[in-house]
């Protein structure tokens, strides 16, 4: 046992020697400097680099999202310039929609339209009508769906004498004037008691025309 020992003592001594006389061997030594002075450096280096290699990462995950909202901005960007470009090309019919259903009664633009098919049909207006508009204060009104304006009714009663084709020519226009005009009663009559009559045919005609308000709060 006590051999074991000694045996052991000596070969570890031995190769502690051995290391000890290498490590001193010039090359030994620069190369054992360079490995420590490597593993010291890294070790400091991921130290002081972790901090760096966290911000840059969230610099990149910042990037990378603003990356997408500028995406998503772009795209809303260009659905919006397609919108304007549809507006544009809309834009003729939605002013003819005003001028069908106008914002205001615009009489005067009414009786100078009808007067002036009257004329141009050779039509005699014998007598024109405008019915119950209210000017102030409520009237009644239709309510649009899904709208916060409203439509209200204008009544026309027009009594015209004139040829059968120059009356049917005049009705024909009054229909497909650009604001939106319903013929609701077409009754033609003679007068028998003309023995001279310069005019064959007396038309009555009603009519309804429309105009847009905006709707009103019935709450107090």
């Amino acid at each position: 046992m006590a051999l074991d020992y000694h045996q052991g003592y000596v070969r570890y001594r031995n190769q502690f020697k051995t290391l000890r006389e290498l490590y001193q061997k010039p090359i030994v030594r620069t190369y054992s400097l360079l490995v420590l002075t490597l593993l010291t450096v890294s070790f400091l280096g991921l130290t002081a680099i972790k901090p760096t290699l966290t911000t840059i990462a969230q610099l990149i995950k910042e990037i990378e999202d603003k990356r997408i909202v500028t995406q998503q901005l772009t795209k809303k960007i260009e659905s919006l310039s397609q919108a304007q470009i549809e507006f544009q090309r809309i834009r003729p019919k939605l002013d003819g929609l005003d001028q069908a259903i106008p914002k205001q009664p615009a009489f005067a633009n009414l009786v100078w339209e009808i007067e002036y098919l009257a004329a141009k049909h050779q039509v005699n207006l014998i007598d024109f009508q405008i019915g119950k508009v209210v000017l102030l204060g409520e009237d009644k009104v239709q309510n649009l769906d899904n709208s916060d304006q409203q439509a209200v009714k204008i009544t026309l009663a027009l009594n015209l004498g004139g040829e059968f084709n120059n009356l049917r020519q005049f009705v024909n226009d009054l229909e497909n004037l650009q604001r939106i005009i319903q013929v609701a009663e077409v009754n033609f009559s003679t007068d028998s008691k003309k023995k001279d009559e310069t005019e064959p045919l007396e038309l009555s005609l009603v009519t309804e025309a429309f105009y847009l308000r905006e709707g009103t709060d019935d709450q107090t």
